[in-house]
């Protein structure tokens, strides 16, 4: 329990750290410095990891989700082709387009914190929208970095439904990313949008989950 409640107080510290970085951090450039190294370590987190354990636990923006914006969220499983690789390639190739043209354009390089800021503003409306309509963690499916994540994650590194569950579907509701992950049940979380948050596991009465 104290675990848990640990872990909680981590995310909310996360939140606010996102909502900070959105509200102050187009005039205090400093701050903004937040979403390249947020970026980095998600990346370097599936590296080492071989799993988007940074997605699911660390990363400020996801936090954000979970705490805040969960509360509003329409929590519906997203589309089919939220899954898909098309999407997730358009979407990592028209944001990091968008920044390789303006660092091109940017003439002052003491504005490129102010760049980071306007990718985070811009992205963090599209995952609000989103999570009205489909659910919190929609943004991440098809987030550049959890994309890039989702194709780097290791087999190995993955959570596993052991045989013993009972079908009870309590890893379904609480899941985040609405991967329903009962349904791997004897297998390995296969799932590209699994951000190994550990939800499911931590509501499994059986310890199924692994």
């Amino acid at each position: 329990m104290k675990r848990n409640a640990a872990r909680k107080i981590f995310k909310i510290m996360l939140a606010c750290l996102t909502l900070s970085v959105l509200a102050i951090g187009w005039k205090y450039h400093f701050m903004a410095w937040i979403v390249p190294l947020a970026m980095l370590a998600g990346v370097l987190g599936v590296l080492i990891l071989g799993n988007r354990f940074v997605c699911g636990n660390i990363c400020p923006r996801g936090a954000f989700l979970d705490i805040f914006v969960s509360k509003v969220s329409a929590n519906k499983t997203a589309p089919s082709f939220m899954s898909g690789n098309l999407i997730k390639i358009i979407v990592l190739v028209l944001l990091f387009g968008f920044f390789g043209y303006n660092v091109f354009n940017i003439g002052n390089y003491a504005l490129l914190p102010l760049l980071f800021w306007k990718m985070c503003f811009y992205t963090t409306l599209l995952g609000l929208f989103l999570a009205f309509f489909i659910n919190q963690r929609a943004w991440c499916m098809i987030c550049p970095v959890g994309s890039i994540g989702g194709w780097l994650t290791r087999n190995k590194a993955r959570l596993r439904v052991a045989k013993s569950c009972v079908g009870c579907k309590s890893c379904d509701k609480v899941c985040p990313a609405k991967i329903n992950p009962s349904s791997f049940k004897g297998g390995k979380i296969t799932h590209i949008n699994c951000v190994r948050c550990g939800e499911c596991k931590r509501v499994c009465p059986v310890k199924a989950i692994k």
